[in-house]
Protein backbone atom coordinates (compact mmCIF):
# COMPACT_ATOMS: atom_id res chain seq x y z
CA UNK A 1 0.00 0.00 0.00
CA UNK A 2 2.86 2.37 0.82
CA UNK A 3 4.29 1.70 -2.64
CA UNK A 4 1.13 3.01 -4.34
CA UNK A 5 1.11 6.05 -2.07
CA UNK A 6 4.73 6.80 -3.01
CA UNK A 7 3.97 6.18 -6.68
CA UNK A 8 1.06 8.65 -6.54
CA UNK A 9 3.40 11.31 -5.16
CA UNK A 10 5.88 10.67 -7.96
CA UNK A 11 3.23 10.75 -10.69
CA UNK A 12 1.08 13.64 -9.41
CA UNK A 13 2.57 16.90 -8.17
CA UNK A 14 0.65 19.94 -6.88
CA UNK A 15 2.09 23.22 -8.14
CA UNK A 16 1.52 26.72 -6.77
CA UNK A 17 2.37 30.03 -8.39
CA UNK A 18 2.33 33.44 -6.73
CA UNK A 19 1.91 36.69 -8.65
CA UNK A 20 2.25 40.21 -7.29
CA UNK A 21 0.88 43.29 -8.98
CA UNK A 22 0.16 46.98 -8.54
CA UNK A 23 -2.37 49.25 -10.16
CA UNK A 24 -3.55 52.85 -9.83
CA UNK A 25 -7.06 53.30 -8.52
CA UNK A 26 -8.83 56.47 -9.59
CA UNK A 27 -11.49 57.66 -7.18
CA UNK A 28 -14.05 60.46 -7.41
CA UNK A 29 -14.58 61.99 -3.95
CA UNK A 30 -18.18 61.86 -2.74
CA UNK A 31 -17.75 65.05 -0.71
CA UNK A 32 -15.75 67.49 -2.81
CA UNK A 33 -16.20 65.88 -6.25
CA UNK A 34 -12.47 65.92 -7.11
CA UNK A 35 -10.65 62.95 -8.60
CA UNK A 36 -7.64 61.43 -6.88
CA UNK A 37 -5.66 58.24 -7.27
CA UNK A 38 -3.67 55.86 -5.12
CA UNK A 39 -1.51 52.81 -5.66
CA UNK A 40 -3.03 49.41 -4.85
CA UNK A 41 -0.82 46.33 -4.46
CA UNK A 42 -2.01 42.75 -4.04
CA UNK A 43 -0.71 39.18 -4.20
CA UNK A 44 -2.62 36.22 -5.67
CA UNK A 45 -1.96 32.50 -5.93
CA UNK A 46 -2.81 29.91 -8.53
CA UNK A 47 -2.80 26.13 -8.16
CA UNK A 48 -2.49 23.32 -10.72
CA UNK A 49 -1.36 19.71 -10.97
CA UNK A 50 1.56 18.19 -12.86
CA UNK A 51 1.24 14.63 -14.13
CA UNK A 52 4.17 12.32 -14.89
CA UNK A 53 6.94 14.86 -14.36
CA UNK A 54 5.37 17.29 -16.84
CA UNK A 55 5.71 21.05 -16.73
CA UNK A 56 2.18 21.98 -17.88
CA UNK A 57 1.09 22.44 -14.28
CA UNK A 58 3.57 25.27 -13.74
CA UNK A 59 2.21 27.23 -16.70
CA UNK A 60 -1.40 26.55 -15.68
CA UNK A 61 -0.72 27.67 -12.10
CA UNK A 62 0.90 30.85 -13.38
CA UNK A 63 -2.05 31.62 -15.67
CA UNK A 64 -4.50 31.01 -12.82
CA UNK A 65 -2.49 33.24 -10.51
CA UNK A 66 -2.45 36.03 -13.12
CA UNK A 67 -6.21 35.71 -13.65
CA UNK A 68 -6.81 35.76 -9.90
CA UNK A 69 -4.55 38.80 -9.53
CA UNK A 70 -6.43 40.65 -12.28
CA UNK A 71 -9.77 39.97 -10.50
CA UNK A 72 -8.39 41.04 -7.13
CA UNK A 73 -6.83 44.25 -8.48
CA UNK A 74 -10.08 45.14 -10.25
CA UNK A 75 -12.36 44.61 -7.23
CA UNK A 76 -10.15 45.47 -4.26
CA UNK A 77 -9.69 48.83 -2.65
CA UNK A 78 -7.93 50.33 0.34
CA UNK A 79 -9.20 53.00 2.72
CA UNK A 80 -7.39 56.06 1.37
CA UNK A 81 -8.88 59.50 2.14
CA UNK A 82 -9.27 62.25 -0.40
CA UNK A 83 -6.07 64.33 -0.27
CA UNK A 84 -8.09 67.51 -0.77
CA UNK A 85 -10.86 67.21 1.84
CA UNK A 86 -9.83 64.12 3.83
CA UNK A 87 -13.10 62.25 3.20
CA UNK A 88 -13.22 58.42 3.08
CA UNK A 89 -15.59 57.11 0.40
CA UNK A 90 -18.48 54.81 1.39
CA UNK A 91 -16.85 51.57 0.16
CA UNK A 92 -13.60 52.57 1.87
CA UNK A 93 -15.40 52.99 5.20
CA UNK A 94 -16.59 49.36 4.95
CA UNK A 95 -13.03 48.20 4.25
CA UNK A 96 -11.70 50.30 7.16
CA UNK A 97 -14.23 48.61 9.47
CA UNK A 98 -13.04 45.20 8.31
CA UNK A 99 -9.38 46.06 8.89
CA UNK A 100 -9.90 47.74 12.28
CA UNK A 101 -9.02 45.52 15.25
CA UNK A 102 -8.57 42.45 13.04
CA UNK A 103 -5.98 41.14 15.50
CA UNK A 104 -8.88 40.38 17.84
CA UNK A 105 -10.25 37.66 15.55
CA UNK A 106 -6.88 35.94 15.22
CA UNK A 107 -6.21 36.17 18.94
CA UNK A 108 -9.63 34.67 19.68
CA UNK A 109 -8.84 31.73 17.41
CA UNK A 110 -5.57 31.10 19.25
CA UNK A 111 -7.11 31.45 22.71
CA UNK A 112 -9.76 28.76 22.23
CA UNK A 113 -7.41 25.75 21.92
CA UNK A 114 -5.12 27.37 24.49
CA UNK A 115 -7.97 27.45 27.02
CA UNK A 116 -8.58 23.72 26.48
CA UNK A 117 -4.89 22.90 26.90
CA UNK A 118 -4.69 24.99 30.09
CA UNK A 119 -7.79 23.29 31.51
CA UNK A 120 -6.36 19.82 30.79
CA UNK A 121 -3.07 20.90 32.36
CA UNK A 122 -4.94 22.16 35.42
CA UNK A 123 -6.69 18.84 35.95
CA UNK A 124 -3.41 16.97 35.57
CA UNK A 125 -1.74 19.33 38.03
CA UNK A 126 -4.65 18.93 40.43
CA UNK A 127 -4.19 15.15 40.43
CA UNK A 128 -0.44 15.50 40.97
CA UNK A 129 -0.84 18.05 43.77
CA UNK A 130 -3.48 15.89 45.44
CA UNK A 131 -1.11 12.90 45.44
CA UNK A 132 1.69 15.06 46.84
CA UNK A 133 -0.58 16.21 49.68
CA UNK A 134 -0.52 19.92 48.81
CA UNK A 135 -3.31 21.62 50.79
CA UNK A 136 -3.52 24.79 48.67
CA UNK A 137 -3.19 23.80 45.01
CA UNK A 138 -1.84 27.15 43.82
CA UNK A 139 -0.58 25.89 40.47
CA UNK A 140 -3.96 24.27 39.72
CA UNK A 141 -5.77 27.47 40.69
CA UNK A 142 -3.45 29.51 38.46
CA UNK A 143 -3.94 27.20 35.46
CA UNK A 144 -7.73 27.11 35.90
CA UNK A 145 -7.84 30.90 36.16
CA UNK A 146 -5.82 31.29 32.96
CA UNK A 147 -7.99 28.65 31.22
CA UNK A 148 -11.16 30.46 32.27
CA UNK A 149 -9.81 33.81 31.15
CA UNK A 150 -8.72 32.39 27.79
CA UNK A 151 -12.09 30.62 27.45
CA UNK A 152 -13.95 33.90 28.02
CA UNK A 153 -11.70 35.93 25.71
CA UNK A 154 -11.84 33.38 22.85
CA UNK A 155 -15.40 34.33 21.82
CA UNK A 156 -15.28 37.70 23.59
CA UNK A 157 -12.55 39.30 21.48
CA UNK A 158 -14.21 38.66 18.09
CA UNK A 159 -17.52 39.86 19.55
CA UNK A 160 -15.85 43.00 20.89
CA UNK A 161 -14.17 43.57 17.49
CA UNK A 162 -17.55 43.31 15.80
CA UNK A 163 -19.17 45.79 18.21
CA UNK A 164 -16.30 48.29 17.98
CA UNK A 165 -15.98 48.02 14.20
CA UNK A 166 -19.70 48.44 13.47
CA UNK A 167 -19.68 51.93 14.92
CA UNK A 168 -16.33 52.96 13.46
CA UNK A 169 -16.49 55.84 11.00
CA UNK A 170 -13.14 57.30 9.89
CA UNK A 171 -15.00 60.38 8.63
CA UNK A 172 -16.16 61.32 12.12
CA UNK A 173 -12.63 62.16 13.28
CA UNK A 174 -11.17 65.57 12.41
CA UNK A 175 -9.24 65.29 9.15
CA UNK A 176 -5.69 66.50 8.67
CA UNK A 177 -5.12 67.32 5.04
Amino acid sequence: MAFFHLLAHLVVQDVESTQMGTTRKIVNCELCGKDYSYSLSRTAKGHATNFLFGQAGHAAASVRAQASLARVLEKAGDPVPCPICGWYQKDMVLRARTLRYRWMNRTGLVLFPLSILLAVGAFIAWGMEEKAGVTVPFFTFLLLTMAGLAGILAPGLPLLKYCLSCNYDPNSAPQQV
